[in-house]
């Protein structure tokens, strides 16, 4: 069985981090430039920031996609 998402030519014995760059790399991704961890930990930096500048008001937040 062959495909992008095929895991069997993936060695059983790769540590959970070779598996995981191994399944990118099939699905084009050179490298992670930015980890899912250090994300997380900026957007949690970021409301609490948020939180304190506007803990006496109720902001209105609107978000536009084009």
């Amino acid at each position: 069985m062959t495909g992008s998402n095929d895991t069997a030519t993936i060695a059983p014995q790769a540590s959970g981090k070779e598996r995981l760059q191994t399944e990118l790399r099939a699905r084009g991704v050179a490298r992670i430039l930015v980890s899912e961890r250090q994300i997380r930990d900026e957007i949690a930096a970021m409301a609490a920031e948020l939180d304190a500048e506007y803990r006496d008001d109720q902001p209105l937040m609107v978000g536009v996609l084009t």
